[in-house]
């Protein structure tokens, strides 16, 4: 993970520890230079790519971001309200 820039190794540990998104059996995996996978049961659920200073939200399946934020704080927020909310 140490390939990865630091907002998004911050961004890895913020999803990994989220209780809500474990228990729901979300799982995160780096995929260097510069982004992450969100997965479930194996399946993609979304990607966070670092673009310049932001990082862009790509839902599986997507071909371009659909949300930008600045820190991975947000990120994580985002994640977790666009993942969790049903």
């Amino acid at each position: 993970m140490s390939d990865l820039p630091r907002v998004l190794q911050i961004l890895v540990q913020l999803l990994e520890e989220h209780p809500r998104l474990s228990a729901a059996g979300f799982s995160v995996a780096a995929t260097p230079p510069d982004a992450i996978v969100v997965r479930r049961g194996g399946e993609t659920k979304g990607t966070w790519r670092r673009i310049d200073s932001a990082l862009e939200w790509i839902p599986a399946g997507g071909t371009s971001g659909t949300h930008r934020v600045l820190t991975a704080e947000d990120a994580m927020m985002h994640t977790v309200s666009v993942l969790l909310r049903y």
